[in-house]
This record gives structure tokens, C-alpha cells and sequence, in this order.
């Protein structure tokens, strides 16, 4: 945008002659322009003038239905309007005077984009006073008014102007094959195509961990859902990425114990008690191992998706100025994250949606931890099903893969093996569902190990 067109409008940030100028561009191509300037972002609330914007709508929606855009068509549109209805699009004399504009076509794109710029410069300018008076209302506490504050702020930059979303073909099909030869290439060196789950057993059986995919683990209390996600944890943090935790649960130093816990294979309940014996040196070494690791706690209670959200981006970027990129984000567990404004149902989606995006967003795969209701103890097989979650419509969309944990020593003590485990695949979007027979130590609350071979049968009969 020229300085000049800035100085000429001063502090009110539009210029209503640019405004009607490319709307004239618009009936000089005949509607031809259209398409560009909605791939340069350009919306009918980016006008100052609401009229202007008002026409803009109707020019796009004429061009869409076929009609003509042309001077002389526009012309005759305008003498079936009412006097009210002409208002509302600026006026009589603004319709008439779009044949005016000549031999400009090619600059309707740049004049589009300065069109938008002005508009983001209103939306900074009222951003900027909406701040202001919430740091004057003292109603508002600090924390709260910081996330919005990120949220509006996040929201503004993003409806920067920026070329066309839309990918091509060609664009699409080259993408496709440089993933594809770069997995390819990892395959073929023995590298891994994401994140490990951290359970031998279990990796041949179900894809990796994925960026940008939320995965969903669920099961009752007690059945070891916070120790599989730290194994999991623990596996991304030695193969050298990030790992956020934001554990509403459990406190920080509970988490350390299990960490050290599976990385020195020591019984928690002797970490717990202080019983250490002469085993001081296996536990000294596990947490300098876990003082080297790029982990990142946040135990606050009471959080909202919203705050979860900032302090996650926030993660982000400090991860990428350490050298070591966030790989992964833990979320213990999804229920008890709150949604201000939102109850039940409506709650839990606006968490759950809250929690893929930000998978998109920062690139990474999120692993949210969630509680089952009571109802699969009601049945005589007992092993959970996704439909045990509580409120569960949302997650079952969103989520990639949902896994749910299920240890039969908890119900049947006298006839059931207390190493035995099982992780269920109830939904996996490349995989296949279905039951998968792991190990676990009751002592070190490890999942997986040489005990046992996995094995694999259909939950329900068979692949679906």
C-alpha cells in the first residue's frame, strides 16, 4: 500500500474512491476479475463502507448464477430496486457511476490487497482499544484477558491477506510423491515414520504417532492411562523430541516418579515410600536422564482450552529456539479441561475440536487422555468401548485413533493374570481395530515388555 493513499485518509484507515474504483473493475471485466479477487482474500466486510461491501455481494452472486455483470446489465438490476434497496448498496448515484472506471482491470488485484490491507489496519486500530479497555476492567482477570487478547491477536493474523488456499492438482500430486519417497527412504534406512507408543508389542501392529492428528486414550481409573501416555512420552523424549504435558491430574513430582520409575525399571511404590536400599545408583542416573530431557510440565488445574491453547503455541516457539522442535503434546487428562461459556456436551466438543486444531495448528500429534464412564461395569464383558465415553460424539469424530486400555486382573483378581493387558483399537483411521494382548508390570507400571508375544484378534469379529 502506498504511503501516500495512508496520509490521505489519516486516521481513518479506508478510501472509499479505491473502494468504488475496484467494484468498477469488477463490471468492467464483466465479472471476470472475480475469481482473482477472491483468491487475493478480499471479502465483502473488508469494504469501510458497508454498501460497498453490500454490492460486492451481489456482484459475486450474479457471477455465480450466470448472470451478466456488465455495465448496461448492472444498470437495468438497479432500476428494479427499490429506494430502500438501492440505499443499501450505497446508492443510485454509486451503481451509475461503476461504468466510469477504464483500462484499469490489471490493477484490480493490487488495489484488492490495498483494499484489505486498510481493513486489517481498522482491525488492529479497534484491537488495540478493545485491549485497552480490558485492561481498565478490573472485572476481567489478568490471565483470562491475556488469552483473548492472544486469541484476537492470533484471529487478526490470520485473516492476513495471503494468494489463493486452494491447492492444485500438480501441487497436490508433488507433495504426495516427496512424502511418499521420504517414507520411502526412512523405511529402507530403518528409521521411524513418527512417534513410537512405546510398547514393543505393539509396533509392527498400529501405525506411529502423526503430526496433526489428535489420538485419543480412554479407560477407567486405575487401568494405567497416565503410565502408557508417559511411556509414550518417554520414548519421543529419548528419540530426541520436545514433549509438552499438561497433566490436570497428576502433580509434577507424581510424574517425575513414574518417569524415573520405567526409565531405571524400579518399583514406584518404593519410590513412593523412600524405600531405595542399595539401589540409589539406578535411580540417580534414571533422573539425570530426565534432567536431560527437552520435557515440558504444566500442572496448573483448572485451565481452559483456551489457556491450553496459548501456553501450547507459546511451547512451540521456545522449542524451536532450543534447536529441539515440540514433537509431541500430552493432554491429562481431556474432561477436566474447561470451557468457559460451555457446559456438557457442548463443552467437550468445543475441547475436543479445541485439541485437533491445535494438533494442525502446531504441527505436532496430540495425545489427550480421557475417562470412561461406569457403564462397561455394568456389562458381563467388560472391556470398554468408545461408546463408554462420556459426551463422547465429538471426540469420536475428531480423534485419528482412539485406543482404550483394559487389565481383567482389576475385575477378576482370583482368575485373571495381573501382568496381563490389553490395549483395544476401537478407531484408527489407517490401521485396523481391534484387541492387542500387552505385558504390564505391576511394580513399575510399564506397559509392555519380552513377558509376552503379542497377539492379535478382531474385537468385533473381524476387520472393519
Amino acid at each position: 500500500m502506498s504511503r501516500a493513499l495512508v496520509e490521505q485518509d489519516g486516521v481513518d484507515l479506508h478510501s472509499v474512491d479505491l473502494e468504488h474504483g475496484l467494484l468498477g473493475d469488477i463490471v468492467e471485466t464483466e465479472g471476470r476479475i472475480l475469481a482473482a479477487l477472491e483468491d487475493a482474500g478480499l471479502r465483502a466486510g473488508h469494504f469501510y463502507r458497508t454498501g460497498h461491501g453490500r454490492l460486492y455481494s451481489a456482484l459475486s452472486d450474479r457471477h455465480r448464477r450466470g448472470l451478466p455483470v456488465d455495465y448496461e446489465s448492472i444498470g437495468v438490476w438497479s432500476t428494479t430496486l427499490t429506494d430502500g434497496q438501492a440505499d443499501a448498496y450505497g446508492g443510485r448515484e454509486t451503481i451509475a457511476q461503476l461504468g466510469r472506471y477504464r483500462d484499469r482491470a490489471h490493477l484490480a488485484v493490487p488495489h484488492a490487497l490495498q483494499v484489505i490491507e486498510l481493513a486489517q489496519r481498522r482491525e488492529a486500530r479497534d484491537l488495540g482499544l478493545k485491549i485497552a479497555r480490558m485492561a481498565a476492567d478490573t472485572q476481567i482477570d489478568a490471565a483470562t484477558m491475556l488469552a483473548e487478547v492472544e486469541r484476537r491477536t492470533v484471529a487478526l493474523s490470520n485473516s492476513r491477506a495471503r494468494p489463493s488456499e486452494w491447492t492444485t492438482g500438480p501441487v497436490l500430486a508433488r507433495r504426495a510423491l516427496t512424502a511418499i519417497q521420504a517414507r520411502a527412504k526412512a523405511r529402507e534406512a530403518g528409521e521411524a515414520l513418527g512417534l513410537s507408543w512405546g510398547v514393543p508389542e505393539l509396533a509392527d501392529k498400529i501405525p506411529p504417532l502423526r503430526a496433526r492428528k489428535l489420538y485419543l486414550l480412554a479407560a477407567r481409573p486405575g487401568m494405567g492411562k497416565s503410565s502408557f501416555a508417559l511411556g509414550v512420552a518417554r520414548s519421543a523424549l529419548k528419540a530426541g523430541s520436545s514433549v509438552g504435558i499438561f497433566s490436570l491430574e497428576m502433580d509434577g513430582e507424581s510424574i517425575a516418579d513414574k518417569l524415573i520409575a520405567l526409565e531405571a525399571d524400579f518399583p514406584t511404590a518404593r519410590l513412593r515410600d523412600g524405600d531405595i536400599g542399595a539401589d540409589w545408583a539406578d535411580v540417580r542416573q534414571a533422573a539425570e536422564s530426565l534432567a536431560g530431557w527437552p520435557i515440558y510440565l504444566d500442572d496448573r488445574a483448572g485451565v481452559t482450552i483456551d489457556q491450553i491453547k496459548s501456553r501450547a503455541r507459546s511451547l512451540s516457539m521456545e522449542c524451536a529456539r532450543t534447536g529441539q522442535p515440540l514433537g509431541l503434546l500430552v493432554i491429562d487428562y481431556a474432561q477436566l479441561i474447561e470451557a468457559p461459556g460451555y457446559t456438557g456436551e457442548a463443552a467437550i466438543a468445543r475441547v475436543s475440536t479445541g485439541l485437533l486444531m491445535l494438533a494442525k495448528e502446531l504441527n505436532v500429534p496430540v495425545l489427550a487422555l480421557a475417562q470412561l464412564n461406569r457403564k462397561c461395569e455394568d456389562r458381563a464383558n467388560k472391556r470398554p468401548q468408545k461408546s463408554d465415553l462420556r459426551n463422547s460424539g465429538q471426540f469420536e469424530q475428531d480423534a485419528h485413533a482412539i485406543l482404550l486400555l483394559y487389565r481383567d486382573h482389576e475385575y477378576n483378581p482370583a482368575t485373571a493374570d495381573p501382568h496381563d493387558a490389553e490395549v483395544i483399537v476401537d478407531k484408527f483411521r489407517d490401521g485396523r481395530t481391534g484387541i492387542y494382548a500387552v505385558s504390564w508390570d505391576p511394580s513399575t507400571q510399564r506397559f509392555g515388555g519380552p513377558r509376552r508375544q503379542a497377539a492379535w484378534r478382531s474385537a468385533y469379529g473381524g476387520h472393519r
